[in-house]
């Protein structure tokens, strides 16, 4: 993915400079550092007047990016300048196939609820203008953290386009949500912690991975402590008839004296019904960095 840097314009700069980039360019990064400057009107300025004056390019990714360690900037407001730009051109949104949205604000849980829900609703209304997206990567778990996502306008949302989905460090309760998705056929869940107490999202997590036609599903859980709730259930959704359908599957995972007999049952399972695996055992947190490598194992069925 080629990497496109936005001039920083001043305040004062209100025609900003037309960027001229050859037809072979795809992906537009927009993002917004921490930091006094205004970097995501800026981007949305120059962004503008590229789409005004070069409408051949056709993007088939667009990322947006918020990154403020110094909480300066409130990053609703930067988002629906984002989403003002797909607006202001409808033809971009018809050529896009791919977009990852990365929202890390390092606010204190009690800061995010005055603004959660407005993001949580903007980010899945720009989704639903992308008819033709087929990869989506959201990594918003700053936000989605509280009983209150999920309530508002995502649950009556439906994304048929969309086949691989990836969601990153997200807890358990944005993961019923898949039936948002209802043709993914790649699931990739990042650090994903499960509610070993939420009997009702267990089941409906293991139900819609099985109702849907996955062929490869990923999970990376090498930074919890609690992550054996994770194999837990995954060893639930395994047991069920319709996994067969998955033809692989990819896990990470830290290798303490839990978990390997979680992922010694989850070998054997697969053995079964899966026909690649790949596991990569990380060092477990009691060794020191640098003491041994991690371990990668790798199955391919006969």
């Amino acid at each position: 993915m080629p990497d496109i840097s936005f001039p920083i314009l001043a305040d004062n700069h209100e025609q900003p400079p037309i960027l001229r980039l050859p037809t072979e360019i795809l992906d537009l990064i927009i993002q917004c550092l921490s930091g006094d400057n205004k970097a995501i009107s800026a981007c949305t300025l120059v962004c503008r007047s590229f789409y005004e004056t070069s409408v051949q390019h056709h993007f088939y990714g667009i990322n947006f990016t918020f990154t403020n360690q110094e909480s300066v900037m409130d990053p609703a407001v930067e988002y629906a300048a984002f989403d003002r730009l797909l607006l202001s051109n409808p033809q971009l949104a018809t050529h896009i196939k791919y977009t990852c949205i990365t929202i890390k604000t390092h606010k204190r849980k009690e800061e995010l609820v005055d603004f959660h829900r407005v993001l949580e609703d903007a980010v899945f209304n720009t989704l639903n203008r992308l008819d033709n997206l087929q990869d989506l990567w959201l990594d918003m778990s700053d936000m989605l953290n509280g009983e209150e996502f999920g309530l508002g306008v995502a649950k009556d949302l439906r994304f048929p386009s969309v086949l691989s989905l990836q969601l990153m460090e997200t807890p358990s309760l944005p993961l019923c949500l898949l039936h948002c998705f209802p043709n993914l056929t790649e699931l990739e869940l990042f650090y994903a912690k499960f509610d070993t107490k939420d009997q009702q999202c267990q089941h409906s997590i293991a139900d819609e991975v099985t109702r849907a036609s996955l062929t490869k599903l990923t999970i990376k859980v090498g930074k919890r402590d609690e992550v054996y709730e994770v194999f837990a259930t995954l060893l639930d959704v395994l047991k069920l008839p319709e996994i067969t359908r998955v033809q692989e599957l990819d896990l990470e995972i830290r290798d303490d004296e839990r978990q390997s007999i979680y992922a010694k049952q989850i070998i054997e399972l697969c053995c079964v019904s899966v026909q690649t695996l790949h596991l990569r055992l990380l060092p477990s947190r009691r060794h020191r960095s640098g003491e041994f490598n991690s371990t990668q194992f790798h199955y391919v069925a006969n």
